[in-house]
């Protein structure tokens, strides 16, 4: 289990979130919560270390040894799945940081487009505002960098299962979700 099972969380949070647009999300048992970098910068989802800070929190059950897709046996669960084949998984979204991504490839002109334009859309976002990163990539601190720059063309993404582990994802990830880099600036639709 892994990040295929954090994704089919998100898909689940989206949904619940047209019912209850007012609510947080906090993914676990009611006691303790399970965070993923999958939920990173998903609005919509918390950890427990805020739930103090929402009025309306919604606990997600769906955590390790606790999956809807799966039936629990007390007797049997741990060595063999017994599939729930009425749970429906829905489409999943992934929050990420293309300028972080551009970054890492060398092309700083794309991050700090990138970065300014998440900066110009969050000015309140200390984690955007205040980022190293950021600063590193501002025309007030860097003179190679122009301070008009335009906003970033829009970029389709698709996320697919047959792309191999060892080039996107740690050895010890789940099977077939790409780790990719976060900050919000889009959301990818990931499923069915």
């Amino acid at each position: 289990m892994g990040y295929g099972d954090d994704l089919m969380v998100t898909g689940e949070v989206k949904s619940l979130q047209q019912k209850y647009p007012n609510s947080k999300f906090i993914v676990g048992d009611g006691k303790q919560s399970f965070w993923s970098e999958i939920y990173e910068n998903n609005k919509a989802i918390i950890d427990s270390n805020q739930i103090d800070d929402y009025k309306d929190i919604i606990w997600i059950k769906n955590y390790p040894n606790h999956r809807p897709y799966r039936v629990y046996d007390k007797k049997t669960h741990t060595i063999k799945y017994t599939w729930n084949y009425a749970f429906k998984a829905k489409k999943g979204e992934i929050f990420f940081n293309l300028g972080l991504t551009f970054h890492q490839q060398g092309n700083h002109l794309e991050a700090a487009r990138h970065f300014q334009w998440a900066l110009r859309l969050s000015p309140d976002n200390k984690k955007i505002s205040e980022s190293a990163l950021l600063k590193e990539h501002h025309c007030n601190n860097n003179p190679k960098i122009p301070c008009d720059l335009t906003k970033p063309k829009k970029h389709k993404v698709e996320g697919s299962d047959t792309i191999s582990p060892p080039n996107y994802m740690s050895s010890s990830g789940g099977g077939g979700v790409l780790n990719l880099l976060f900050l919000g600036e889009i959301a990818l639709d990931l499923g069915q």
